[in-house]
């Protein structure tokens, strides 16, 4: 990453308190998030191809002519992976048995790197070295405000003396009141706060608060933190000694997810209604068995069962508690093992990048919430359904790559036993490109299976917004839950200021869909993460070097619905995913102006801000997938189209319903008023569905990212798949 530059001005009040970027208990720096993709640079592309047909067995034997090695059975949608040169797999593409061959995808995960000092700010961690002084970003990642009584500072003798303290930018404290409290050498320097002219420095820093404190010298600093020492004491008797240079931690008394009261879970779970026999499986990383995602609120093991997609490999619990692990059959893997084999843990679906347990621990994360002047059990939890089982499933690997036809076989495990496991939730955080219309795309195809299996699958939305239409795969199908992300605004407490974050990518899709459907919290999402993963230790300032990470995205934001869904479901066994999609829908809360109208486009908000408490208490029925047939769409005899269009003037409008234009780009402002209910014109006219028609004004010249569809059924391009990477944490 690139470091600060001492030609670059300076971070303003106001812009401190945007880009101030922290973690977890650490608080500094650029955020972990979810965007998807692109493949860099030399990196590996295809990896082979997924042949489609209507005969596995006969693609097998297709395969098998040809000397190709057949590494996947995805019978889910009837298709077989190979490992071939795509010159070698268009041999097949006209043969009959064979009806569309696709590029068995892979992702590379990639940073962005800083280029203006706006960019900096968002990207890279404080402290910040600008002409003569140190800036230091600060945040209290917990609930209870933190006043600092002492502030005690070593510095390099190189820097000369200390002239001046800031806060937020600000002068506060000057030469004339600082010299007299120098160290005899002048090179460290006491700040009692409790004394004049000090105590403007001790302003409380709130809960989920932030500021930023600065040490103005004689002569330009020395820059690296490990060049200082830094110690505070804080009123409530504790200190903290700062001595290395990712920034400073304010970790407060305990954590604080914040979450679960944004979108009232807390309420259910002094209701008891917290999941409990409800079981989601996650797409993703793997799983980090640690207390609080191993066990429920009753300490009870909640891992159903881990399955590596990648090898083929199942880890599940037997009749006495005990995991036991064995390889399957009929994935295109040989076993070795005689018969089941006894571990002592998750071994192969550990999560060695990180992203799978952050997000496991956002929806299921069970460590009990307390008050923090008595201590006392506060009747809610961390997590939004801390009593759901989980059935991890690892079809990326711990250097953050997988495949289409990992997450696939993925998909087809989580369908094949959802009875054996109870599986109602499936989370997919996790998003590529688009390359086709939605039905043609073979994930898509194996996360409708799902759906119409009974199955509510929940999708991220991508992080790759504010632009329209740039909703990626498997957010882009019609029928799931897709989901944006909204932003605290650093005051996790208060929902009226929380925005949309710029990264959360929007709809319409190219077949006219609004998505996301709702929005969840996805800024500044405190989970669980292990420290030796790969997120933790390239990102060591928004890990607390134990087990809690901070990370924002549309990734955490999709787990947040998933463990909403469960709470619905908890309530209300017996819906079918429709229902649940409409319950989500017509309870959540959009951004409101100070006049009651729309402070978003539906294209970038859905229905709103998802309310667990309102979801689980609807009877809603009827508004979510009207007009679509996923058991038609999947036999390909029909397709379908959404409302949404483009009139000549660019400007995106829903047809058969007035009022909600987007036109001359993204709507942005500090914040916005999160209503507490919104009367929909016309009902969910919007969210219904017809059958395709090549009727988009945008159709004709839309060109697919990075390829493009060729004749005779086959579609070649390198495209990416995976978890999101880093982007502007907000």
């Amino acid at each position: 990453m690139n470091r600060f530059q001492t030609n670059v001005e300076p971070p303003a009040r106001r812009a401190a308190r945007w880009l101030l970027v922290v973690a977890a208990a650490l608080l500094i720096g650029p955020s972990p998030v979810d965007r998807v993709s692109v493949p860099v640079a030399g990196a590996a592309q295809a990896r082979g191809a997924i042949l489609q047909g209507a005969d596995v067995e006969r693609l097998v034997a297709i395969a098998t002519e040809h000397g190709w090695e057949v590494t996947h059975r995805l019978e889910l949608i009837d298709a077989i992976a190979v490992r071939a040169a795509p010159r070698q797999v268009r041999a097949v593409t006209g043969a009959p048995e064979v009806i569309r061959v696709w590029p068995n995808r892979t992702l590379r995960v990639a940073g962005a790197a800083a280029k203006t000092m706006h960019e900096y700010m968002k990207t890279e961690p404080f402290p910040t070295f600008f002409g003569n002084a140190v800036y230091l970003g600060l945040r209290n990642s917990g609930q209870a405000g933190i006043e600092i009584d002492t502030i005690e500072l070593t510095w390099p003798s190189a820097n000369g003396a200390l002239v001046a303290v800031l806060r937020d930018d600000r002068e506060e404290v000057g030469a004339a009141d600082l010299v007299a409290t120098l160290s005899p050498d002048g090179q460290s320097y006491a700040l009692d706060l409790a004394t004049a002219p000090y105590p403007r420095l001790r302003q409380r820093i709130n809960g989920g608060g932030d500021a930023v404190l600065g040490f103005r010298f004689e002569h330009e600093p020395v820059t690296g933190m490990d060049a200082y020492r830094l110690a505070f004491r804080f009123a409530d008797g504790s200190a903290l000694t700062f001595t290395r240079g990712e920034g400073v931690l304010l970790q407060g008394r305990r954590r604080d997810t914040f979450f679960p009261t944004v979108v009232r879970a807390d309420q259910l779970h002094r209701e008891a209604v917290t999941g409990a026999g409800v079981n989601i499986a996650f797409i993703d990383t793997g799983i980090y068995e640690v207390d609080g995602l191993a066990q429920d609120t009753t300490g009870e093991s909640r891992i159903l069962a881990g399955y590596n997609a990648i090898t083929g490999t199942l880890v599940e619990l037997d009749d006495s508690g005990t995991y036991v692990s064995d390889l399957l059959f009929g994935t295109g893997f040989e076993s070795d093992l005689d018969g089941p084999e006894t571990v002592s843990d998750l071994d192969s679906v550990q999560d060695g990048y990180g992203h799978g347990s952050h997000v496991t621990s956002a929806a299921v994360l069970s460590e009990a919430s307390k008050d923090f002047t008595t201590g006392a059990f506060s009747g809610s939890y961390s997590g939004i359904a801390p009593d759901a089982g989980v059935v991890s499933v690892k079809a990326l690997s711990d250097s953050g790559q997988g495949s289409y036809a990992d997450v696939i076989r993925g998909i087809g495990f989580v369908v094949t036993n959802m009875d054996r496991y109870a599986i109602r939730v499936l989370n997919l955080s996790i998003s590529a490109p688009v390359h086709s219309h939605y039905w043609d795309d073979p994930l898509n195809q194996a996360v409708m299976r799902a759906w119409a299996a009974g199955i509510v699958v929940v999708a991220s939305a991508g992080n790759t917004g504010p632009d329209p239409m740039t909703i990626g795969v498997p957010g882009n199908v019609p029928y799931v839950i897709t989901v944006g992300a909204m932003s605290d605004n650093f005051s996790p407490t208060d929902v009226s200021d929380d925005f949309l974050n710029d990264f959360s990518a929007t709809g319409p899709t190219y077949e006219g869909f609004v998505k996301p459907e709702v929005t969840a919290p996805g800024g500044h999402i405190q989970g669980l993460m292990p420290k030796r993963s790969h997120l933790a230790t390239t990102y060591p300032q928004f890990h607390d070097a134990n087990v809690w990470f901070m990370m924002s995205g549309t990734s955490q934001a999709a787990a947040i619905v998933s463990g909403v869904a469960a709470l619905v479901l908890q309530q209300h066994p017996g819906l079918t995913p429709d229902q649940v999609k409409c319950r989500l829908m017509s309870s959540a809360r959009p951004a409101v102006d100070g006049d009651d109208g729309l402070a978003l486009s539906i294209f970038q908000q859905g229905a709103g801000l998802v309310d667990a408490y309102a979801a689980v208490n609807s009877d809603a029925d009827g508004c979510a997938n009207q007009g679509l047939d996923v058991h038609a769409d999947l036999a390909g005899a029909a397709h379908y189209g959404g409302r949404a269009n483009r009139d000549a003037d660019g400007n995106y409008y829903i047809m058969g319903l007035d009022g909600y234009l987007w036109a001359d780009g993204y709507l942005w402002a500090d914040g916005y008023l999160w209503a507490d209910g919104y009367l929909w014109a016309d009902g969910y006219l919007w969210a219904d569905g017809y059958l395709w028609a090549d009727g988009y004004l945008w159709a004709d010249g839309y060109v697919w990212n990075d390829g493009a569809v060729q004749p005779d059924g086959y579609l070649w391009a390198d495209a990416a798949i995976g978890v999101n990477t880093w982007v502007p944490n907000q």
